[in-house]
């Protein structure tokens, strides 16, 4: 299906257009996705709903360039193989496996799990964004949800 939008008279915008069907919108649920809606249109990294902390953002603005050097670095490498192959697993997983591994090679310098999370995050220049949640799932406090301390839903 073509993305068409429609003809108007007095030459103004389609989100000029649609603006007043947001300002009518009466129905919670209908008022709640029109917010969501918005939020997106005006979605920025400087906008009140980013939950990232000032080095994620630099990060993202200004993302690693040079290629990271792991071949010399045997340890850090096989901390990132345990850790690929255990991201489906629990955290208990990887800290199994290193624990074994140590116990077997004990003057290696395999990182722990969380070590292992920064490395990523400085490698790839990504990390994780969290927003609280309600305890049944029922919506993230994030948008226009984010100045709520309490699930409206439940």
């Amino acid at each position: 299906m073509d993305d068409v939008r429609p003809e108007n008279d007095n030459g103004g915008t389609y989100e000029k257009e649609i603006e007043p069907t947001f300002e009518v919108a009466q129905l919670d649920d209908l008022q709640v996705a029109v917010n969501f809606i918005k939020a997106l249109q005006t979605a920025s990294l400087d906008d009140k709903y980013n939950n990232m902390d000032s080095q994620a953002l630099n990060r993202l603005r200004n993302p690693p360039t040079e290629k990271f050097d792991i071949e010399n670095r045997p340890d850090l490498r096989l901390g990132l193989d345990t850790f690929s192959v255990s991201m489906k697993s629990s955290v208990d997983t990887y800290v199994t496996m290193r624990e074994a591994i140590l116990r077997r090679h004990p003057e290696d310098q395999i990182p722990s799990y969380d070590q292992m999370k920064r490395v990523i995050t400085e490698i790839t220049g990504v990390s994780s964004v969290v927003h609280p949640m309600c305890r049944n799932s029922c919506l993230a406090f994030t948008g226009p949800f984010s100045d709520l301390d309490k699930c409206p839903k439940c």
